[in-house]
């Protein structure tokens, strides 16, 4: 294994440091860029996400609303201070717990790229929500809020299964939690996570 030499930095020599002026304050450096707070358009936000220019508008509105010192950042004091103000008591530990969600970074507080990333997450969840919510309806073919053996029997039938009485037992057993016959909305969501 060869020796590689790295050649040594230049010294600077007594003269020189003695007779260059030190910096101090009042010196003159050139400017420095600073950096721009976040962007309020659309168009400097990057496309991670399908929301229209409107939309991002609305969420810069409503981060700044959030945003109680106007630095660009929501800390949990005023992520817990906004939620009081709209009825929603979290205790700080929750509060904690969501920014702790949010915070990519990991500086304590929510960007509003964070911010857009939480919207498109939540947004994701109700149209999720929304889905589910259509698909028992499909199932709840008397609309009570709860999926009886009949009507169990009937939609798995409309979609080619054809499932014996004791096929349909095994399954209300499966997910009738409370043990009423019938399978109700929480009941169904666990059986669409199975």
């Amino acid at each position: 294994m060869a020796a590689t030499t790295q050649a040594k930095p230049e010294r600077v020599s007594t003269a020189t440091a003695t007779t260059t002026p030190p910096i101090t304050a009042s010196s003159t450096a050139p400017p420095s860029p600073t950096l721009s707070p976040v962007s309020s358009t659309a168009k400097t936000f990057p496309k991670t996400h399908n929301f229209t220019d409107q939309e991002i508008s609305d969420f810069r509105q409503a981060f700044t609303m959030f945003d109680k010192d106007g630095d660009n950042h929501i800390t949990p004091a005023e992520l817990a201070l906004v939620m009081r103000q709209f009825g929603l008591d979290a205790t700080d530990g929750e509060v904690h717990d969501l920014v702790a969600e949010i915070d990519v970074d990991g500086n304590g507080a929510i960007e509003f790229d964070e911010f857009i990333d939480l919207m498109a997450r939540k947004m994701r969840e109700v149209d999720s929500e929304e889905e589910l919510r259509s698909a028992f309806k499909v199932f709840d073919e008397d609309g009570n809020g709860f999926i009886s053996a009949q009507e169990l029997r009937h939609v798995m039938a409309s979609m080619g299964e054809n499932l014996s009485d004791g096929d349909i037992a095994a399954m209300l057993n499966d997910y009738d939690v409370n043990g009423d016959g019938q399978i109700d909305y929480n009941e169904f969501l666990a059986m669409m996570a199975k």
